[in-house]
């Protein structure tokens, strides 16, 4: 795997908006380019003869921009990570994030805080345990509270 660290993925010389407020973790705009990012990780891994990319992303709205190419490598966390998405979906991305970052998020009642864990775009067919994922989506309700 090309394991990325760390990639900065952004706009130096632009400033929040209404349109694109900021994200927690970010002291810039993104670029909004995630999805070319990882497309052209996964032509280096492939030309390096690796198996994909590989990273840990630190915040929900990063995971989430990635999610359409990428999946956690662990499918029970994968499963918690589908619960979580359809959970959050009404809220927006930037609230969704929000409320994560600011304690409001409940799994099964209990406080839940972001977990970053690997996620990965393999280059190969490697089959998904789509069991364990699936129980796991079924076993967690995602719930949240108002912000004060």
């Amino acid at each position: 795997m090309l394991y990325l660290h760390w990639l900065s993925l952004r706009h130096p010389r632009a400033t929040f908006t209404g349109v694109r407020p900021r994200l927690p973790g970010q002291e810039v705009p993104g670029l909004g380019i995630a999805r070319e990012a990882v497309e052209l990780m996964a032509r280096i891994a492939r030309r390096l003869g690796l198996a994909g990319v590989a990273w840990r992303p630190s915040w929900f709205h990063s995971a989430y921009t990635a999610h359409s190419v990428m999946r956690f490598v662990d499918p029970v966390r994968q499963g918690r990570f589908e619960a979580l998405v359809e959970a959050m979906r009404p809220l927006g991305l930037r609230d969704a994030t929000l409320a994560l970052h600011e304690g409001r998020v409940r799994l099964n009642g209990q406080p839940y805080r972001w977990e970053a864990d690997e996620m990965a775009f393999r280059l190969d067919d490697q089959p998904h345990d789509d069991a364990a994922c699936l129980a796991e989506r079924a076993r967690c309700v995602f719930t949240v509270e108002p912000a004060k």
